[in-house]
């Protein structure tokens, strides 16, 4: 199946139907073919991903019941990814070899694979899903009691070699503003239990689907190996000079930071982008340094989705800094350039960020790089804890002192507030009085927006007042997550100073004439 961060799903309407508890007796007598599926153990699955019907790589899984402990490795087009759960605390190893803890729905989409893969919810009294009879089957919700973001597992009936089955069919949730859905097929006999020996994603875009073919599946008394925290890899940059590196020059742009950054010895503008899960090289400016793409994915930003590979460069050279052997995604940045006016070779994400403490200056237009950990904020500077989800920064804030919620945080974005539409339209932000009407630029295309006026935004003990915030009726892409309230960019710390290490989990204010302390 596709597992932790590869699923999603459609609820299906409630309706009469038989006893809940003869249903799970049911549904657990269909998967166990000569043994009880509640009574195993461990498992361990290899599978072929298919894109366009082409083999692109390969995802292991070996997972125990208890206690719960699940690891999952991608090859993919030469890269290695991996996600690891361990009890109720995930961690996901990167393209470029980092460790990092996950958070908020990638920890919960975790254990709720680890759930779904040894069918933990037969008994009934699940703490992760919420269980219903639905037309002559059953439905999965997820979390139990919140109808705003559900999950949501399907079980139908099958009819496979003379027997009338209850087997999931779907699984469905919204993932970064996308729904995607999940089709289990080929249910078989595999050691006792039946399993799905093909399972289907969808994002909506065919250019995307894929699909796991399963080669091997073993049901275990014990794991093959015991799953362990990823480690990562040994440094893969060098800071060649620290005075370099606290004094590199900026061109700001439509409140955007752009630095020139040597690729393989040529150099390019980047955009340094907090909101960006990995670092970007453009797909015209990666074939002028010859280099071989490989693989598809899917690339989401303002705009919509876009297709990317993945190439690898040899080295990324900044004043004072350089990085070695990176895996970046290349992709069409057309879009970024025509609205910025300027050729923009790349975008520096979440890869090159997380190995630094950065303080962006927006009043001096300078960027300063540090050894993580070793940042020493000013004085009147203001320490918000940060977290990291997809690879994106995010902060708690309130949104005129009583909605209180999540924030992404990210550079790449010109405005000071992007309002994501599920909220607006919960909280009546969309109905308010347009101030006019503008165009948010990136990767996927452009999304027109309505301004408003918001009285005031605070992040941690900073308040933002009369912030320019910016709506959309938009159903998908980044500004229609529905996990946060907003995004929040660059505009908003103009002639102020940034600063965030997000190994640290800290984020730092300096306020700029917008903004005052908080009198909460």
């Amino acid at each position: 199946m596709f597992l932790a961060g590869l699923v999603a799903a459609i609820p299906v309407a409630a309706s009469s139907a038989p006893d809940l508890e003869l249903l799970l007796d049911e549904m657990a007598r269909s998967l166990s073919a000569t043994r009880d599926v509640r009574e195993v153990r461990a498992l361990r699955v290899e599978a072929t991903v298919e894109v366009g019907g082409q083999s692109v790589g390969r995802v292991v899984t070996i997972a125990r019941r208890d206690p719960r402990a699940l690891s999952e490795v991608l090859d993919m087009a030469g890269i290695r990814q991996s996600l690891t759960l361990l009890g109720d605390e995930v961690w996901i190893r990167d393209a470029n070899g980092t460790t990092r803890r996950a958070s908020g729905d990638e920890v919960i989409t975790a254990r709720l694979a680890h759930t779904l893969l040894f069918h933990t919810y037969l008994d009934g009294d699940s703490d992760e899903l919420e269980l219903r009879p639905a037309g002559d089957g059953l439905e999965f919700r997820s979390p139990p009691g919140d109808s705003t973001r559900p999950r949501g597992l399907r079980v139908e009936r099958v009819e496979t070699d003379g027997l009338s089955l209850l087997l999931p069919r779907e699984w469905s949730q919204r993932q970064h503003g996308i729904d995607v859905v999940t089709t289990f097929e080929d249910w078989r006999p595999v050691d006792g239990i039946r399993f799905p020996l093909i399972s289907k994603q969808s994002t909506g875009d065919p250019r995307f689907d894929m699909t796991l073919r399963t080669d091997v599946c073993e049901v275990l008394d014990e794991l093959p190996e015991d799953i362990a925290i990823p480690v990562s890899s040994e440094p893969d940059f060098e800071m060649t000079d620290a005075d370099s590196a606290a004094d590199i020059p900026l061109e700001l742009v439509m409140n955007l930071a752009l630095l020139p950054v040597r690729v393989n010895g040529r150099t390019g503008s980047f955009l340094l982008d907090t909101g960006a899960g990995a670092t970007v090289i453009d797909a015209s400016f990666a074939e002028s340094l010859d280099l071989s793409v490989r693989g598809v994915l899917e690339a989401r930003g303002a705009g919509g989705s876009e297709p990317g590979s993945f190439v690898n460069v040899e080295s990324l050279r900044l004043p004072g800094v350089v990085l070695r052997g990176q895996t970046l995604v290349a992709l069409s940045l057309d879009a970024i350039s025509k609205a910025l006016g300027r050729s923009i070779s790349g975008i520096l994400g979440y890869d090159f960020l997380s190995r630094f403490a950065v303080e962006i200056d927006y009043g001096q237009a300078r960027l300063a790089l540090a050894p993580s950990g070793g940042y020493e904020p000013p004085d009147e500077a203001v320490r918000v804890p940060l977290r990291i989800e997809s690879n994106v920064p995010r902060v708690e804030g309130r949104l005129e002192g009583k909605h209180q919620g999540s924030f992404l945080i990210d550079t790449g974005n010109s405005r000071s507030l992007l309002i994501h539409s599920p909220f607006a339209r919960a909280h009546g932000f969309d109905d308010r009085p347009s101030r006019g009407d503008a165009d948010v630029s990136g990767i996927g295309g452009r999304e027109s927006m309505r301004e408003i006026s918001v009285r005031s935004l605070t992040l941690g003990d900073t308040v933002f007042h009369d912030v320019r915030a910016f709506v959309s009726d938009s159903a998908e892409g980044i500004v229609a997550i529905d996990e946060a309230i907003g995004n929040v960019g660059g505009a908003l710390f103009a002639g102020g100073v940034l600063a965030f290490d997000y190994r640290a989990e800290s984020l730092w204010i300096q306020s700029p004439s917008s903004a005052s302390a908080s009198d909460r």
